[in-house]
């Protein structure tokens, strides 16, 4: 990354449209990092031991360069859509943009119809050029921010992190078994996202396949919170776990039981699949230096189609 004042190494870990980590080194030993996870967002700055939040107009512009950065990364898949019936490739491409709304103007070079111009609010990038990487996919080699000029020297895929990689506080929170679920209006497709996570210890109701309708008697009692999921054995549905509320108890004739904390691969998708193909496809994107530590769980409502569909499976570093 550089400017016309000098140049700068940086790292830039991007997690969706709207998660990044963006870590610029200054020379000796001094580095500044901005972290995006979503709606929140923070800045470190040299020699300052705690982070910052960003103001609202810089927190919607590290937005918008990320999800420009993110759509320019995987294009031309989030404008299937745009491109989609047509006989001859527009001058211009419009999609939207995730998770923070607006629309994205990308501009296409008439030659080679790759993106040479793309905006999105107050922002907007030249891309310069576009490379091959090993695999032969082409992407962004250099982008100008106005006066910043960004050299992409080198882009890895299907990297595994931790979500706390992205949040100025890499210590687990314990509102972390939260969940996203699609809001009415929204595009499901714009929350995918596949990641790794810490957990910690939640306190269970435990309830077989045939109970399942006790689930909404329990959340009306107050005794188990609104998440359900579902756990499944080899791609057989094994039961459901209900969060027990803090401070309340097990009901007579239920089995109080816990998911021990630790690390998870996350699946959020609109993909309709089945729970086994989705497990299958969680192996294949651990890759060789991890190994299932526990069944799939899977967050459902009995009788319920959601919009979006999130998968958790335990997992722990081969060796350990």
């Amino acid at each position: 990354m550089g400017r016309v004042q000098g140049v700068w190494e940086a790292q830039v870990l991007l997690g969706g449209a709207g998660r990044g980590r963006y870590q610029i080194e200054l020379g000796g030993g001094r580095r500044w990092i901005r972290c995006l996870d979503n709606q929140s967002a923070w800045v470190r700055a040299p020699g300052s031991p705690e982070a910052q939040a960003l103001g609202a107009s810089a927190r919607a512009e590290l937005a918008e360069a990320q999800a420009l950065r993110w759509l320019l990364l995987r294009f031309p898949w989030d404008f299937r859509e745009a491109l989609t019936g047509l006989e001859e490739p527009p001058e211009v491409l419009l999609a939207a943009a995730a998770p923070g709304g607006g629309e994205v103007r990308i501009v296409l070079d008439p030659e080679t119809l790759l993106p040479c111009e793309a905006g999105l609010g107050g922002s907007q990038v030249r891309i310069v050029s576009w490379k091959r990487d090993r695999s032969g996919v082409l992407q962004p080699e250099i982008l100008e921010w106005g006066r910043l000029r960004e050299h992409w020297l080198g882009v890895e895929t299907h990297v595994l992190l931790l979500d706390s990689a992205f949040r100025a506080d890499p210590s687990p929170r314990e509102e972390a078994w939260a969940v996203l679920r699609a809001t009415p209006g929204s595009r499901p497709r714009e929350a995918e996202s596949l990641d790794l996570v810490e957990r910690p210890e939640l306190r269970v109701l435990e309830l077989g396949e045939e109970e399942s309708g006790r689930i909404a008697g329990l959340r009306a009692a107050g005794t188990a919170g609104r998440l359900a999921w579902r756990r499944y054995r080899s791609g057989r549905p094994a039961g459901w776990l209900l969060p027990l509320r803090e401070g309340g108890e097990p009901p007579r004739g239920t089995v109080l039981g816990r998911v021990p904390a630790g690390t998870w691969i996350r699946w959020r998708t609109a993909a309709a699949l089945a729970p086994a193909e989705a497990e299958q496809r969680l192996l294949e994107a651990l890759g060789p230096g991890w190994n299932p530590a526990g069944p799939l769980l899977s967050l459902e409502d009995p009788g319920e189609e959601p919009r979006l569909r999130e998968y958790l499976l335990p997992v722990a570093r081969r060796g350990s």
